[in-house]
């Protein structure tokens, strides 16, 4: 959403003030957005626990039979899901429900439950069967939102028929609203689910031109 309006000085009949009040210009602009989609993933490698399902230790001899079995099960903190040695892959999901409060997307706390090093399952993520990739639909969840109003004030002053002086003032982030940088979206790292940095604080520019 934008504005400008030029202030009525220029209409004034006496041309001292009309000089001192004429040319002025006040314009805003406000930029309001929702939070751009995400998905959360692993770049985790590929762990295979090693305990058989007899509770024997897995080892080159029984390997081959316990995975034609169905028997293998993924490691604490294990990746590449469908075991293709690309390490980024999708968790299964069982819901998309997040939280979106500013405190929660800070640093410390996240937008979801989690547990020490991404391990499966916890809140919304499950492990898929070993060498299948996770049911995750790409960008469900949310970043946090951004907000800014912008506001120029400038003064423009005839010199000549073809000639004026303007100055102008430019406030970016008028309101100083802190907007917060997009979240971790990688399950094993150790900020997962959080932001840990900032859009631009307020700042100002004042410029000056000759037009002509």
């Amino acid at each position: 959403m934008g504005a400008s309006y030029l202030l009525p000085g220029d209409g004034a009949s006496n041309p001292i003030a009309k000089r001192v009040l004429g040319g002025w210009t006040l314009a805003g602009l406000v930029v309001l957005q929702s939070g751009y989609p995400f998905t959360v993933g692993t770049n985790a490698p590929l762990a295979i626990s090693t305990t058989a399902a007899d509770g024997s230790t897995l080892t080159s001899a029984n390997y081959a039979a316990e995975a034609a079995a169905g028997n293998l099960v993924f490691a604490p903190g294990s990746g590449d899901f469908n075991a293709d040695g690309n390490n980024n892959d999708y968790p299964s999901v069982t819901g998309y429900q997040q939280k979106h409060s500013r405190k929660d997307y800070e640093s410390g706390n996240g937008i979801f439950p989690t547990r020490p090093g991404g391990v499966l399952p916890c809140g919304n993520f499950t492990l898929p069967a070993v060498g299948r990739e996770g049911n995750e639909t790409p960008n469900q969840f949310r970043n946090p939102g951004y907000a800014d109003t912008d506001f120029t004030i400038k003064k423009v002053t005839q010199l000549r028929e073809s000639l004026n002086f303007e100055l102008r003032l430019d406030i970016f982030n008028l309101f100083n609203r802190v907007n917060l940088n997009g979240v971790d979206t990688n399950l094993q790292g150790g900020s997962f689910g959080q932001t840990s940095s900032t859009n631009s604080p307020r700042n100002m520019l004042v410029g000056a031109r000759i037009n002509f």
